[in-house]
């Protein structure tokens, strides 16, 4: 994995987690999936409303899978259609949004453990090692007010077919000499 480190933050407008906002009636917790907290928001309502962390990375030639999980911090369940549709919620690779891996219910689940995170991942592939800006959008519905975390972000390189292959030819050769010295 690479390290992924927040260095920007946008929410357009949202209170922060120890506000007297986030503490409303209406949320239940602040979730955290594992270790330190990630990120939470609560966007207020309106198409276009998102929180974006985003690093550039330097990276070499080779396929990734940028990935981040999100909670819900409220006491019922919202749709995420809506800021799916509007790429309020995604990766950007390069400014570029990235197709996610899955398809997703438009109901998001509520709850409070760390089972009850949602996986977010989509795969992208560089063909020359640069520096690359990922960008990761959290977002409730897009269309009203909502309580959100994240958690885990990150981006993985993807070992080649090729790598994988040649790992195992080794050691399939290294147990065959072994076995071939004890005969």
């Amino acid at each position: 994995m690479f390290g992924f480190l927040s260095t920007s933050s946008r929410a357009s407008p949202a209170a922060s987690c120890g506000s007297s906002n986030f503490r409303s009636s209406w949320l239940s917790n602040q979730n955290v999936r594992s270790g330190s907290f990630g990120a939470c928001a609560v966007t207020a309502g309106g198409v276009g409303e998102y929180v974006s962390f985003s690093q550039t990375l330097d990276l070499p030639a080779g396929q990734y899978t940028a990935s981040f999980y999100m909670g819900n911090d409220q006491r019922g369940t919202f749709g995420i259609g809506p800021a799916l549709d509007h790429g309020l919620l995604g990766i950007r690779v390069n400014g570029s949004p990235v197709p996610f891996n899955s398809t997703y219910e438009n109901n998001f689940p509520t709850g409070s453990s760390p089972a009850d995170f949602t996986l977010f991942e989509a795969d992208f592939a560089l063909s020359n090692a640069a520096a690359t800006s990922i960008e990761f959008r959290i977002s409730g519905s897009g269309l009203a007010r909502v309580g959100i975390s994240g958690d885990d972000f990150g981006v993985f390189a993807v070992p080649a077919p090729g790598a994988i292959f040649l790992g195992a030819l080794g050691a399939g050769l290294v147990g065959w000499l072994r076995r071939r010295r004890t005969l």
